[in-house]
């Protein structure tokens, strides 16, 4: 919310103008505009936007975003005039309210609250993704639980990764490490063990270099003779993959 509230804070140096003076540009910078109560409605929009139902006036919310308005806005003015007095020289703040009255300054901030309200919508939809991804390998392998001393014997060794197409795959995987061999290059990636049995991906480079997969997660849910299987995601990519290794060789057996 208090994102909001710094936006409509620059919104309003549209219409006015600055001094030299250091507390003049404190106080300017700090002016809160309710813009013909466009600033309350930015507040009721966001709410609704997080789940909150303002539709009927009536209603406590409505009623405590009303009463407390401008008793709030008030609080914020003087928290924002200090943190504008805090970290900025007078050099800075006047900087800073001449780009806000500039022409390009003047069409940013108009559109930056409509911007912050889409990347607001836009983060919470990733995070539900995010969640919903991990409770899926949640659901998968909770009938396939796993020893999380197994899985730990699975920590450093070597292994093979077989593709659809045939092309085999070695890994030598240590503390730290893995090293991925395939036919003309080597990727090596660095390994962090989220638990016994979850492990993360995140590619750092090959010879010949190449660059190509965000960070993946797999997590562990079955522990063979001669294998594992495991189901794991990559960032920016919607699937779940469910495979499986081929254990070579186990160091320390």
């Amino acid at each position: 919310m208090i994102k909001f509230y710094l936006i409509i804070c620059l919104i309003s140096l549209l219409n006015i103008g600055y001094s030299q003076n250091k507390e003049a540009l404190l106080d300017t910078l700090s002016r809160i505009s309710t813009l013909d109560g466009k600033l309350k409605e930015m507040i009721l929009v966001n709410l609704e936007a997080n789940g909150f139902n303002l539709k009927d006036s009536s209603s406590e919310l409505a009623y405590l975003v009303n009463k407390n308005f401008d008793s709030s806005q008030a609080i914020l003015l003087k928290e924002i005039r200090n943190f504008y007095d805090k970290s900025f020289t007078i050099e800075e703040l006047k900087a800073y309210v001449e780009f806000y009255n500039s022409s390009v300054g003047k069409n940013i901030l108009i559109k930056l609250p409509l911007l912050l309200l889409e990347l607001d919508k836009l983060a919470t939809k990733f995070a539900k993704n995010i969640l919903s991804k991990d409770h899926e390998i949640a659901q998968n392998v909770k009938a396939n639980s796993i020893n999380e001393q197994d899985c730990k014997s699975l920590h450093t060794g070597e292994f093979q990764y077989t593709y659809p197409d045939g092309t085999v795959s070695k890994i030598i995987r240590d503390e730290n490490f893995q090293y991925q061999y395939y036919p003309t290059k080597v990727n090596k990636y660095s390994i962090i063990w989220i638990d016994p049995c979850m492990y993360e991906l995140k590619y750092i480079g090959s010879e010949p270099l190449t660059h190509y997969w965000n960070i993946s997660k797999f997590r562990i849910k079955e522990l063979g003779s001669n294998f594992y299987k495991y189901v794991s995601t990559t960032e920016g990519i919607e699937e779940i993959v469910e495979d499986s290794v081929t254990i070579i060789k186990l160091n320390g057996k």
